[in-house]
């Protein structure tokens, strides 16, 4: 167990399983705004919400790997680093390219998240 305590644990956690069905959300439902503020067809901006969870495939069954080698604290506050940057390179995005790469970044935390929540002990 954690020096911290499980109170931390628990909201650290439950912030992760918070964020990726929230982001998934707002990325859904900001296509309308995103498209009068980039100029761009709606063909466009649907990548988007997708670019979301196409890192999940590929990416959970490494990060879980991952996990099982460096240690799933490790793993799992590098994958808060990156939902932190891309939230970061998204909130900066001036074209709708640099908003679909923040989206993928975002999605290696969803990729993090779901290697977590499916590893047997």
């Amino acid at each position: 167990m954690d020096r911290r305590g499980p109170g931390l644990i628990l909201l650290t956690t439950s912030l992760a399983a918070f964020q990726t069905p929230f982001n998934s959300t707002v990325l859904s439902f900001a296509v309308p705004t995103l498209g009068r503020e980039f100029h761009a067809s709606l063909y466009s901006l649907v990548l988007v919400p997708i670019a979301y969870p196409v890192p999940l495939p590929p990416l959970m069954i490494l990060l879980g790997r991952l996990a099982d080698i460096h240690g799933r604290i490790k793993v799992f506050r590098a994958g808060f680093v990156a939902m932190t940057a891309g939230s970061l390179i998204g909130a900066a995005a001036t074209g709708l390219p640099t908003l679909i790469a923040a989206s993928l970044v975002m999605g290696l935390r969803l990729s993090d998240t779901v290697a977590h929540l499916h590893r047997r002990s």
